[in-house]
């Protein structure tokens, strides 16, 4: 998450030394399938799932 982190920060630098501005419209999630046989990793899904999304909510100001 990190690096996905100082990569939007790095290229918001560039944007903004070139007076552009973006709208982010999306994100896309993919999820494989093969953590989905337990009660635990289905528990796991949810908490990790729930932090990306509030990390990024407070990240990126959406």
């Amino acid at each position: 998450m990190r690096e996905l982190e100082d990569k939007y920060h790095s290229a918001m630098k560039v944007l903004n030394q070139k007076n552009k501005t973006i709208v982010l419209r999306g994100v896309l999630w993919h999820q494989g399938e093969s953590d989905s046989n337990s009660k635990e990793n289905e528990n796991a899904y949810y908490h990790n799932l729930y932090s990306v999304i509030k990390k990024n909510t407070r990240i990126y100001s959406l």
